[in-house]
C-alpha cells in the first residue's frame, strides 16, 4: 500500500509534465499548398511528418532537380525556419529532409538530391 502511495505523485507528475502530440494534418496540407505556390514549377509535394520530430519534403520538379546546387541549398535554407513556423506546436522537432525528385508525377523516385536540416539547432538560432 506504501508503495502504491508513492507511485501516486511520480504518475500524477509524469502526466502532467507530457507535452500533447499535434495533430499535424492541416499543418501537412499546409505547407503543401505553400510549397506549390512557392515553386509553381514543382508538379509534385509530398510533406511528411515522422514521430513528431522529423519532417519530410519532397519536391518532385526536373528543373529543380538539374538546379546548381547553390539554388537547391538556398531553398533548403529558405525552407528551414518556415519548417519551424509550421510544425512547432505540438512537434518536437530535430531534422529535417528536403528530396529533390526529378520524377514529377510518380510516387516511385529513381533519382533523388538528398538535403538534411538540424531544425533542433536551427531553432536555438531562432531564438536569439
Amino acid at each position: 500500500m506504501k508503495k502504491l502511495l508513492l507511485l501516486i505523485p511520480v504518475i500524477t507528475l509524469s502526466t502532467l509534465s507530457c507535452k500533447e502530440a499535434a495533430d499535424n494534418t492541416l499543418n501537412m496540407k499546409q505547407m503543401e499548398e505553400e510549397l506549390y505556390k512557392r515553386y509553381p514549377s514543382v508538379n509534385r509535394v509530398s510533406v511528411e511528418v515522422v514521430e513528431n520530430s522529423n519532417v519530410n519534403i519532397t519536391l518532385g520538379d526536373k528543373t529543380l532537380f538539374a538546379a546548381p546546387d547553390e539554388k537547391k541549398r538556398q531553398i533548403v535554407n529558405d525552407l528551414g525556419p518556415r519548417i519551424i513556423e509550421v510544425f512547432d506546436k505540438g512537434n518536437w522537432l530535430d531534422k529535417g529532409r528536403i528530396v529533390f525528385v526529378k520524377e514529377e508525377t510518380t510516387l516511385q523516385a529513381t533519382d533523388s538530391i538528398v538535403y538534411t536540416i538540424n531544425l533542433d539547432s536551427l531553432k536555438k538560432t531562432m531564438k536569439k
